[in-house]
């Protein structure tokens, strides 16, 4: 084990809370180029979805797949750093967080998939990105991967939070 002393997992998550405001001050500076995409987290099997009143995710898609959760959405600079993030139930659509690319209009362009287009117009500084073309999307894929080997955030299966 690399940390013998670090508490065990959903311990530290708790008492990271106690620090939430500190993540503003470790964001990355902005580069000339960015990449943004989703992460599903689904916390409760979608089968004992509305058993609970506390329950706080909500049935959406995720990679093609029915979760109950939640979504994690991040920005990144080119060398993988996070630029900026943010947090919604599963069953917003991805073009909701239209948001946080133009809070960087003008410093970064921002490479998404398609899922980040929006009938009502993108943001000047979005790139939107077939299967396929602009293989510098494959960091943020990269980054995605390790929250899911190394950080197990892909089913944390919390069922309340305050």
């Amino acid at each position: 084990m690399w940390f013998p002393q670090l508490p065990e997992r959903t311990r530290l998550f708790r008492l990271f809370k106690t620090h939430q405001a500190w993540t503003q001050v470790f964001l990355a500076a902005p580069t000339v180029l960015g990449v943004i995409d989703t992460y599903g987290i689904e916390l409760i099997h979608p089968m004992r979805e509305g058993r609970s009143p506390q329950q706080i995710g909500r049935k959406g898609l995720s990679n093609h797949r029915w979760i109950v959760g939640g979504k994690l959405c991040l920005l990144l600079n080119q060398w993988g750093l996070i630029v900026g993030w943010a947090c919604a139930t599963a069953n917003v659509a991805d073009n909701t967080f239209q948001w946080l690319i133009r809070q960087f209009d003008g410093r970064m362009i921002v490479l998404s998939d398609t899922a980040f287009h929006a009938a009502e117009g993108d943001p000047a500084n979005l790139s939107l990105c077939q299967r396929g073309e602009w293989q510098d999307r494959l960091l943020v894929e990269t980054v995605l991967s390790m929250l899911t080997v190394v950080c197990h955030v892909k089913k944390v299966m919390h069922r309340v939070w305050t």
